[in-house]
């Protein structure tokens, strides 16, 4: 299995800056007015070609992922006056398709597929340090006549207006080059930004609202790091150009706007990091057998129940089993989708003596009767050759024997994947955004 980031790696994006064209802002935000009234179809146009969260791509030795990475800032921010928070990095993507996003099961139904600029403003708001769903901010963008449930944002000023009943201000952005744009992310401002539909000269499929976190380079080729509400669920994407299919430019014409609070936010409280800054996977457990419960609950996972046996494993082979979950996340998302579907494998580890081996036309992968014999597995792997055999015990020094460069994989993807589950855990919070 190749994830979509690989495709992304072989893009090589343009000159910068890029100016693009002018449109009309009221032409412009009707791109979320259906943002996701042909959802189906940009599923199948798009997904796979974007780089989205590490865990809905499987294959230990396959998967290349762009996932969660160090920002390498690529413009300079001097020129913008400081921010009191970075509200660019303490942003949370809010899923639009999430039912606990809205009141109940009836204002889900209705809202859901037009809800784009709603989960915009949700994350914006919430980035300052609020904590919104979605269903608080459409009773205001709805209640003053902004969004219809079949047409979406009816137009641009309805996001100023909606804003400013949650005492947040807007800058509109005039025709902004991608490095100003970019600029203006990296700094801590989250920028809203809109993919047009062809009807109006763009090439997203029904429109769509989205969050610009700013930009970042990896292995060469520059990327825009983004926050979407919609079930792509895009992380980072191509910067390419206003001809590239499938890269930023191309669907990005301009539409940019920046909330920031009329009194200034104080900084969020500190989460709790890893209390093991090395990350060694070697250790006592820092999660609960009912925590990784809640966790696998929360993704419907078919390991459902299981988290007793993973910890008890964990304290078995004398490994901490946060990490275990953190590489069953991102291999499969814990059971839910590749070949851990049918191989029961934590770590979709490949065939080798002794195993029942399946899909060998694929390279082979070893498959288990049982969720706890897939667990133990992992365990006895990580502990008996990384660990005893090779002396690698953080995760920094496994990955790279564990998932290869030579085998098509994105080792500091991965690394910064399973570090960032681990302090979403380490927090306290059961989901990883």
């Amino acid at each position: 299995m190749i994830s979509s980031a690989q495709a992304l790696s072989t893009r090589r994006s343009r000159t910068l800056p890029y100016t693009t064209p002018r449109l009309s802002p009221r032409l412009i935000i009707v791109a979320g007015s259906i943002c996701f009234l042909l959802l189906i179809v940009a599923v199948v146009t798009h997904l796979g070609t974007y780089s989205v969260t590490p865990a809905r791509f499987v294959a230990r030795a396959d998967v290349q992922s762009i996932g969660i990475a160090k920002l390498q800032t690529t413009v300079a921010t001097s020129q913008l006056r400081p921010t009191t928070i970075n509200a660019s990095k303490a942003l949370k993507r809010i899923d639009q398709t999430s039912v606990d996003q809205y009141a109940n099961q009836q204002e889900y139904n209705s809202w859901w597929p037009s809800a784009c600029s709603t989960a915009s403003m949700t994350a914006v708001f919430n980035s300052y340090g609020h904590n919104y769903r979605i269903t608080d901010i459409l009773k205001v963008e709805s209640g003053i006549g902004a969004i219809t449930p079949n047409q979406g944002l009816l137009d641009p000023e309805g996001i100023d207006q909606t804003a400013s009943k949650f005492g947040f201000n807007t800058q509109n952005l005039n025709n902004p080059t991608l490095d100003q744009m970019v600029t203006i992310a990296n700094s801590g401002k989250p920028v809203i930004i809109s993919f047009p539909p062809p009807v109006l000269g763009g090439h997203w499929e029904g429109g769509h609202l989205l969050i610009a976190l700013g930009g970042t380079t990896i292995n060469g080729v520059k990327y825009v790091h983004l926050a979407d509400s919609s079930r792509l669920n895009m992380q980072y994407m191509a910067v390419g150009d206003s001809t590239t299919p499938r890269t930023f430019l191309y669907y990005w014409q301009g539409f940019a706007k920046i909330l920031t609070p009329s009194v200034p936010a104080k900084p969020p409280a500190r989460s709790t990091s890893s209390s093991n800054a090395s990350y060694s996977v070697i250790g006592k457990p820092t999660v609960s057998a009912d925590f990784i419960n809640r966790v696998f609950a929360s993704y419907n996972s078919p390991a459902a129940r299981k988290g007793q046996a993973l910890y008890d494993l964990g304290v078995q082979y004398g490994i901490d089993p946060a990490f275990a979950l953190a590489f069953f996340l991102h291999e499969s998302s814990f059971g839910t989708a590749g070949e851990a579907t049918k191989t029961l494998s934590l770590g979709n580890l490949r065939c080798y003596d002794g195993a029942t081996c399946v899909d060998q036309d694929r390279g082979g992968y070893a498959a288990y009767s049982s969720w706890e014999e897939g667990f133990q597995a992992w365990y006895e792997l990580i502990r008996n050759y990384y660990i005893a055999q090779r002396g690698l015990t953080t995760v920094d020094m496994i990955i790279p024997v564990y998932a290869p460069t030579a085998d098509h994989n994105d080792e500091a993807a991965y690394i910064a994947s399973l570090k960032h589950a681990l302090d979403t855990w380490h927090s306290g919070q059961v989901a990883v955004q």
